[in-house]
């Protein structure tokens, strides 16, 4: 038996040992109506923005699983599901430590997943594991007859989100307040000004430069902060583009080598923030998915928009937890502009 990257074959024949509407919403979730369609699935379940994992023996898939990013320093695990005629053999159990050592190579400090909550050999299993039952975190979508439940992946690994956020945060955490104004027209010019400015310090290593974010949104309301995608080579190479970017008057805010050699940089004012993606980063896609889906669904715009307002109307430790806690709007709005 060996473990191999999950396919889009493997989830469908996964979904194949689904019995019936209970038993797929608590496997597949609440979003995914019974019957299964095999043609909308992998859009539903977050094919392309998982990582799969898949135990086969030979050409015969016995175990499938997937790890998604709920946070900087949250690692999701879901739809894990072993073929019904070879269960009770640890199969399970083999094919989530996988999981979690692949979360651990990849710096998170934490692994979760919801658990039947009428599943007693699946809660023993996973408190066997190290899990302990938590407060599901407020971005996370709600699972009413599961159990959520955590891991510490590592003692020196960040413990929670403030922790991560202190590891790659440039400077202090800040506490500014979270205010959402109705849209600017005047944003638009904002953002060509600083492309300006970004491509003449860069040239041709600017490979990309997009306004994303709410601001980028007509009608939309948003933080009065102008988000700007910037695509290079690599981002991991910063000698090749942020010593020019500082001398243009920005200033290095975060450093993520652990996703996507993420880095965003601000101005004094705090009035811009520019992320700095590696060509060929999945998440490039995500952003710009979601605001071209934004920009063209006006149910989808009234969604965000209104979560936004209720969101900001609390309080919050940092602007990253604001952040987070649209996460599952954020993904289910991804999810209808893949699968349209």
């Amino acid at each position: 038996m060996t473990f191999r990257v999950g396919t889009e074959a493997d989830l469908l024949t996964a979904a194949s040992w689904i019995a019936g509407r209970r038993d797929c919403e608590l496997w597949a979730g609440a979003g995914v109506p019974w019957p299964i369609d095999p043609a909308a699935l992998p859009a539903q379940v977050d094919m392309k923005d998982a990582l799969c994992l898949s135990l086969v023996d030979g050409h015969e898939l016995l175990a499938f699983g997937q790890r998604l990013r709920r946070s900087a320093g949250r690692a999701h695990l879901t739809r894990v599901i072993v073929r019904p005629g070879a269960r009770r053999r640890g199969l399970g159990r083999a094919l989530v430590g996988e999981l979690l050592a692949s979360a651990r190579a990849d710096g998170y400090g934490r692994a979760s997943l919801n658990v039947n909550r009428d599943n007693p050999a699946a809660l023993a299993l996973y408190e066997g594991l190290g899990f302990r039952h938590a407060e599901r975190p407020v971005g996370d979508p709600p699972s009413p007859r599961c159990r959520y439940m955590e891991l510490v992946l590592a003692p020196d690994a960040p413990h929670d989100d403030e922790d991560y956020l202190r590891q790659v945060t440039i400077g202090e955490i800040e506490r500014p307040a979270i205010v959402v104004v109705d849209y600017d027209p005047a944003w638009p010019a904002r953002f060509a000004a600083h492309e300006a400015t970004i491509r003449g310090a860069l040239g041709r290593r600017a490979l990309r430069v997009e306004h994303i974010g709410s601001t980028a949104v007509p009608g939309l309301a948003a933080k009065p902060i102008i988000d700007v995608l910037l695509v290079v080579a690599d981002s991991a190479n910063e000698g090749s583009y942020l010593p020019a970017l500082e001398a243009a008057g920005y200033e290095l805010r975060i450093r993520e080598p652990a996703f996507h050699e993420h880095r965003m940089l601000r101005t004094p004012a705090r009035d811009l923030h520019l992320h700095v993606l590696s060509a060929g980063s999945p998440e490039i896609e995500r952003y710009l998915l979601m605001r071209d889906r934004l920009r063209s669904d006006a149910s989808d715009r009234a969604l965000y928009d209104q979560t936004k307002r209720e969101l900001a109307a609390r309080s919050w430790p940092t602007m990253q937890h604001y952040a987070d806690a649209k996460g599952a709007v954020v993904e289910e709005i991804i999810a209808r502009a893949r699968r349209d």
